[in-house]
């Protein structure tokens, strides 16, 4: 087997592996991906602030298996990353980019019995989903009780290419088999949506 220096030189990317020891899996030999590896500690790495927009706003129109496009407030126009009237993320300069999301649901009061809540939430570039969907979830067991959902965090790597769209869509599935809560839901704790986009150096 030659030497790992004469290996060919080439430009990392974010999906790119690194093989390494497991420590936590009996020292296992496993590949690690670049961007896991970056996320291990985002402030230690070279980004600058790209895009930083939030809403108080609350944001009605979550119904069952009907997408809502979330809003992160009034448009923005910035050199690398821009924000559009109608909601949608425009990356203007292709990079890697450091995607932080936070999303607050409302609170939610059943009608009686045992019954269940969920919003889900999910990252769409071009109209496709681009990674696993996000739910927050409350279950609460007596018509008196009150509950709101907790605030749900969502930090990612995203490569982008010059133009991509990107858009945060919610909805609320049908429900599990128990009482239904109705369509209710809002996004309304303060702020209700929050996005920061950062560019790597």
């Amino acid at each position: 087997m030659p030497k790992i220096s004469s290996y060919t030189t080439t430009a990392p990317a974010l999906t790119d592996k690194l093989i390494g020891t497991d420590t936590n899996d009996s020292s296992a030999t496993k590949n690690f991906t670049i961007s896991d590896i970056l996320l291990l500690n985002p402030s230690s790495n070279a980004f600058t602030l790209s895009l930083d927009a939030a809403t108080y706003d609350v944001q009605n129109g979550l119904g069952y298996n009907t997408l809502l496009d979330v809003s992160f407030g009034a448009a923005q126009t910035n050199t690398d990353v821009s924000l559009s009237a109608s909601n949608e993320v425009i990356f203007n300069t292709a990079g890697d980019y450091l995607v932080e999301l936070n999303l607050s649901g409302g609170i939610l009061a059943p009608s009686g019995g045992t019954e269940t809540g969920a919003i889900y939430y999910g990252v769409f570039v071009g109209g496709v989903q681009i990674n696993y969907t996000q739910v927050n979830r409350v279950i609460y067991t007596a018509a008196t009780s009150v509950s709101d959902f907790d605030t749900l965090n969502n930090t990612f790597l995203y490569q982008a290419s010059a133009s991509d769209v990107m858009q945060i869509k919610a909805e609320c599935p049908t429900n599990f088999g128990l009482n239904s809560f109705g369509a209710g839901i809002t996004l309304d704790r303060g702020p209700s949506a929050q996005i920061r986009i950062s560019k790597a150096n």
